[in-house]
Parts: C-alpha cells; sequence; structure tokens
C-alpha cells in the first residue's frame, strides 16, 4: 500500500491560492443592463440556446485555474508515494558487503555501479527499523585483512562513511568477503547480509563459500545489464614495432577500435586493432623512453582506456674486471671462471658488458661510464690511481674487491701499500681494514652460514635461488671491522667471519669479498651458485637492477631488489619512503612509478597497470551462484537506475503526475480563455 508523502509539506498552504479563480469568477460576473428594443422575442430565444454551453464553459474554466494553482502548489511540495518497508520492517543488524573491483566503475549516462550501490545502501538505512546496526565491508582483499568492524546504530554516521567507499586496486574475492562477513554474523541472531556487486565473473571465481544459512544472503545486482568494454590487454615493444593487444567482451566484435599511441617525445601515431592486434611501426630508441596507449571506443569501463609504457634500449651495466694474477704459463688466472659468466651464451652477457683490464691499464684508463671496477686479487696499483678511483667511487661508480694470495704481501710489516698516505696502496678502496688471513686445516673448510644471508644475499637463503651451503672456504681474510663505522656485512661465514662486506662512499659504494673468486681460496667459483650469485652482486653493487621496465599489477605487492632507503614516486606525483631491505611495496596507482635515492637520483622505474581480467565485464550466472550459495542460499534482486529496490521499501516520486495535470489545466485554459481584444460589436 503506497501513502503520499511531501518533501516539503509546508508549501501545500499555496492551496489557498485556490480561492482565487473562485473569487475572479464571481466578481467578474455581468450585471444586466437595461436594453431599449422593439421586441424581446428573438433576445429571449437566444439566451435560451447560449446559456447552457456558457455556464458549462465557466465551470471548466474556473477547474482549470484551480487545478493549475493546486498542483503548481504541490510540485514546489515535492509529492512522492511511501512505500511500504517489506525486509526493512523489523530491527536488523545489517553488514553490506560492497563490491569495490574496478569493474564497479561500469557506467552509462554518468552514473556508474558503484554509484548504484551507494545508493541502495542508503535507501536500505532509511528505511530500516529504529535500533538498527549497521556494518560496512569492501571486497578488496587488502582491506579484509584489518582490525574487526564493528556495528553502528548512528544512521548518519554510517552513511558518512558509506560516501567515502570508492574503487581499489589488486585482488578482490566476494566469496571470500561474503564468508568474512559470516563469521561477523556468527552470534548475532537478526544479522542480515546484503552483497551488492555487478555480478562481474571473475570477481567471483576467487575462493569458496560456505555456512550460509538459507537465504539469509541477499545479493542486489547494481550492475549494468548488458555490458560491453574493450581494454588494452598487452603492450610488448619489439625492435621494429609496438604490438598492442586489444580485447573486447559483449558488443559486436567485428568493429577494430582506434589504438593511438603518444610518445614523451611528443610523436602520435594511430591506427586500428585488426584481430585484437594494433601493430605500430617504430624504431627501437636507443634510450629509455615512456609513452601511452589509449584506445577508442573504450565501453562501459572508462579506467582502463589508456596505459602507460617505458621502453627502448636496455642499457646494460658496464663492468670492468682488472686481473691481478701474474701472466705466467700457470693456470693461475682470476678471472677464468667469472668469464663463463660472460660468454656469448653466458647467462649475464644479455645485461652486463664486460671488459678486462691489467692493474697497470689502471694509471691512464678513463672511469667515465663505468658502473662497476672489479679489483680481483690486485695488491697494488699505478701512482695515483686509488685517488682517481675514489673520486668515481663518490661520483656513483663501486668498487668490488676480491681477496687472493697476492695480498700476502700487504701483512709484511715493511709493505707501504697498507699505508693509506700510498700512491700505490689499495687501503683507500678496502671496505675495512686488513687483519690476518685464516687458512683451514683438512677437513676443517668453512661454509656459508644462509641464516645470516641479507641485504642483496638474502634471496639465496632459498635453495631454488642456488645453495651457498654447498661450497668449501678454505682460505679467507680476516677484518678490523669493528673499526670502521657504517659497515653492511651481507653474507658471513659459519663461523661468523663476514665475507661479503660493503661502505658507502659519497653516491657509491665500496665492496669486499673476503676470499677468492677463483679455485685458490675456495670451489665457491664451482658451484651451480656461483654465476647467479656473482649477477646479484654485480646489480647490487652498481646501483643498477632488471627493475627498468618491470610492468606490475596494481593493488599486488611487489619486491624491490634495493638494500637502502629508496622512495618511490608516484603516478599522481606524490611519494612514498621504502626502508632499508624492506621487500615489498605494493603500487595501487596504475602509471609509472620512479623509485629514486637521497637527492632525486633516478634508480629504475617501473609501469603498473589494472588487471586485465576487471576489464572483461562477463556477468555470472545463475548456476554459478548456486553452486556457490546453494539454490536456497541466496536471495538476487536487481536494483533500479534510481537506487530504488523492491520489497526494500523507498519513496517513489509521483510529481510527473501532477505535472501532467498542471500541462492539461494549462491547455485547457487556452481552449476555454476568450482572446483578448475580441470583442463582437452590437
Amino acid at each position: 500500500m503506497e501513502a503520499l508523502a511531501l518533501l516539503r509539506p509546508w508549501f501545500l498552504a499555496a492551496l489557498l491560492a485556490g480561492a482565487i479563480p473562485v473569487i475572479i469568477h464571481l466578481l467578474d460576473r455581468k450585471r444586466a443592463r437595461p436594453a431599449h428594443i422593439a421586441t424581446l422575442r428573438f433576445l429571449k430565444l437566444a439566451h435560451a440556446r447560449k446559456r447552457g454551453g456558457l455556464r458549462l464553459r465557466n465551470i471548466l474554466l474556473l477547474l482549470s485555474r484551480i487545478a493549475l494553482l493546486s498542483c503548481l502548489a504541490i510540485l514546489f511540495a515535492g509529492p512522492g508515494c511511501r512505500q511500504d518497508a517489506g525486509i526493512t520492517k523489523s530491527a536488523a543488524s545489517w553488514i553490506f558487503v560492497v563490491d569495490t573491483s574496478p569493474s564497479m566503475s561500469s557506467a552509462r549516462g554518468g552514473r556508474s555501479a558503484i554509484d548504484a550501490a551507494r545508493d541502495a545502501v542508503s535507501s536500505i538505512v532509511a528505511e530500516s527499523a529504529p535500533q538498527s546496526r549497521f556494518m560496512l565491508l569492501a571486497t578488496s582483499e587488502q582491506s579484509g585483512g584489518g582490525s574487526r568492524p564493528e556495528f553502528t546504530s548512528n544512521a548518519a554516521e554510517f552513511t558518512r562513511a558509506l560516501k567515502n567507499i570508492a574503487i581499489e586496486y589488486g585482488r578482490h574475492s566476494l566469496p571470500s568477503a561474503v564468508e568474512r562477513a559470516v563469521r561477523l554474523a556468527e552470534g548475532v541472531p537478526d544479522a542480515r547480509i546484503v552483497v551488492l556487486s555487478d555480478l562481474q565473473k571473475s570477481a567471483w571465481e576467487h575462493g569458496t563459500l560456505a555456512n550460509v544459512e538459507g537465504g539469509r544472503a541477499l545479493i542486489i545486482d547494481t550492475g549494468l545489464e548488458k555490458p560491453e568494454n574493450v581494454w588494452i590487454d598487452s603492450v610488448k615493444e619489439t625492435a621494429s614495432e609496438i604490438a598492442v593487444g586489444v580485447k573486447r567482451s559483449g558488443g559486436d566484435k567485428s568493429l577494430k577500435p582506434a589504438v593511438k599511441v603518444r610518445l614523451d617525445d611528443g610523436r602520435v601515431m594511430t591506427t586500428y586493432a585488426a584481430d585484437g592486434l594494433a601493430r605500430i611501426p617504430l624504431k627501437r630508441p636507443a634510450k629509455p623512453y615512456t609513452g601511452a596507449i589509449s584506445v577508442s571506443p573504450g565501453g562501459d569501463v572508462p579506467i582502463d582506456d589508456e596505459t602507460t609504457f617505458t621502453g627502448g634500449e636496455a642499457r646494460k651495466i658496464s663492468a670492468v674486471f682488472v686481473n691481478g694474477d701474474p701472466r705466467t704459463p700457470e693456470m693461475r688466472d682470476e678471472l677464468f671462471f667469472a668469464r663463463r659468466a660472460f660468454s656469448p651464451d653466458g647467462l649475464l652477457a644479455a645485461e652486463i658488458g664486460f671488459s678486462e683490464a691489467r692493474p697497470a691499464d689502471l694509471g691512464s684508463m678513463t672511469l667515465d661510464g663505468v658502473d662497476l671496477l672489479v679489483l680481483a686479487n690486485v695488491s697494488t696499483l699505478p701512482p695515483g690511481a686509488s685517488g682517481r678511483i675514489l673520486k668515481s667511487v663518490r661520483g656513483g661508480m663501486a668498487v668490488l674487491m676480491t681477496a687472493g694470495d697476492n695480498w700476502n704481501s700487504l701483512m709484511r710489516p715493511s709493505a707501504p701499500v697498507l699505508s693509506v698516505s700510498s700512491e700505490t696502496s689499495i687501503a683507500p678502496l678496502l671496505a675495512a681494514p686488513l687483519r690476518d688471513v685464516a687458512n683451514a686445516g683438512v677437513g676443517e673448510a668453512r661454509s656459508v652460514d644462509t641464516a645470516a644471508l641479507s641485504g642483496p644475499m638474502e634471496m639465496f637463503r632459498l635453495p631454488d635461488s642456488g645453495d651457498l651451503k654447498l661450497a668449501r672456504i678454505k682460505s679467507y681474510w680476516l677484518l678490523n671491522a669493528s673499526s670502521k663505522a657504517g659497515l653492511d656485512v651481507s653474507m658471513r661465514l659459519d663461523n661468523g667471519a663476514p665475507l661479503v662486506v660493503e661502505r658507502r662512499e659519497g653516491k657509491g659504494r665500496l665492496m669486499l669479498f673476503t676470499t677468492t673468486i677463483d679455485a685458490d681460496g675456495a670451489d665457491f667459483c664451482l658451484q651451480p651458485a656461483f654465476i647467479p650469485w656473482l649477477g646479484r652482486l654485480i646489480h647490487h653493487a652498481s646501483g643498477l637492477t632488471r627493475f627498468e621496465g618491470v610492468r606490475a599489477v596494481s593493488g599486488n605487492a611487489l619486491e624491490l631488489p634495493f638494500d637502502e632507503l629508496v622512495w618511490v614516486r608516484q603516478p599522481d606525483g606524490s611519494r612514498v619512503s621504502v626502508p632499508p631491505r624492506a621487500k615489498k611495496f605494493t603500487p595501487v596507482q596504475p602509471g609509472l612509478y620512479t623509485i629514486e635515492r637521497y637527492g632525486n637520483e633516478k634508480l629504475a622505474t617501473f609501469v603498473t597497470v589494472m588487471d586485465s581480467a576487471e576489464s572483461d565485464t562477463t556477468r555470472i550466472g545463475a548456476e554459478a551462484l548456486d553452486s556457490l550459495f546453494g539454490k536456497n542460499g541466496y536471495r538476487l534482486i536487481r536494483a533500479d537506475a534510481g537506487g530504488r529496490i523492491p520489497g526494500i521499501g523507498g519513496r517513489r516520486d509521483t510529481s510527473g503526475y501532477f505535472a501532467g495535470v498542471l500541462i492539461a489545466a494549462l491547455l485547457l485554459e487556452a481552449a476555454l480563455i476568450r482572446p483578448f481584444g475580441r470583442r463582437r460589436k452590437v
């Protein structure tokens, strides 16, 4: 049963204006005037003939004017019909599970699915019985791991919180969110679970559902009836072109959407996607670049119509290896085993530019553009070379020194190389001063303490990355580590002795491997983990990583391979600090991210995109819902365009009816009123 409900009932006072036409009609009654005529016979006949029509005309004119003014007053009062509340008649504890996945941004006519969800929740809250309580849950897995939410009986406060609920990127699972609602409803006899979703298939595929009592869950469909969408699924760069994968759900799949590519140098290229693929000819630039790709028409989901990408030639790390072993016929080559990694088919050849030098070459070698200088068993340097190298380190270069038998001469009392002031000394390039060499006896070789691995070496805690415990260290150098501040030990032996030590020096770093990278002091170079270990050490030492150009998914945690405090600049320009050795960072905003060091120095970039599964607006079927909830485990209803829900109650706007009556009254008035200026002459 519907009852009249007015938004502004005080405007009904204007109904008194309906008396105005009555007064006008009474005052407008014509008085009889005497007229001298020859005979009254014809006048009486005419009056009798006209009298009935004039009376009806005057009554209709009076009624039309009363209706016109009355309808105008009622329209200002805001007429509507208040409907029975249905399931909201009794007090209840409402748990609203609102789908906040990106697909809920699908919209037509400026109204999105999440807008319809907010309106539907608001209508339930507005029509709920007194003493009702409310709780709001989002479907994002990130938001589901926080503190336990509580019921609130303050409808105004709950409505304000509802306005703040928005699209969240990342993994969404409707079954998991409903399971959480069921757990929160345990022990609450009057609990009612309401799920508001666009019923997109992908959001219901992750997770399982159980323990939902029969008919306890109410699912409100707020999505579009026949959604259509087009989105950018992939971007691949080759030496000669950019290939853009375009996908479609719903609609006419024979249409070819337009794909536009805009590069940061101002170039714009447009083509069409045929069979789901658009090819844009482009010679790969020699330096990294960024660009944006857009597709048109994009369909119902607007946030997947454009994406950012990075490209260009990947920059190699420039590494110079200096072999300290003498040139003799003996098989004494410090770099013999390291060269395997940089052969044309080696694992590191594509990432690291390898070149060799002798210690004497450092006297005249330019270090411009060198990222890493590896001094393998080098005990002396040309005069002044250490100062030049140290200057390059402070400018951002890294030095990695490895021990060897040539270092034995450093411990002689007369050795000048231990003096920092000596022009040929390697002491300024050591991460920590040398103290003594330790030689393990037969059967007493040391192994790596994998539990103590940290920083760049932490990844080797898992045997899948390379089992470092297999290596046997026979000879290693001990350090006066306590005499230097700011040391970082990322790798130790099983007796606690440092194996990999580093120290920051300006913008660069000094690193030390306290044993050899040949077979003289350890069999480490013979192990399968040697080349992955060497590659990880070089990437860390140079400050460059494989991170450049990574294409991540919004809302998914990403591991940052940095062992210092860095800042991540997000697409909106804000910066987030990531502390040293923080394993994971979760990008949320789709777009280009920049990783920076202190002083806004750029370290790497990566792109985050929305999960393409969210773009597929295919809806879940009734059979799938039955398998999740059971045929009697839920009730499915659909919200209309205004957020009204059948059976929930609410207010239906009836102003259209009164506006129709008002227009009809105006038309009747125009038809009945005597035109001005047209009077019959007597």
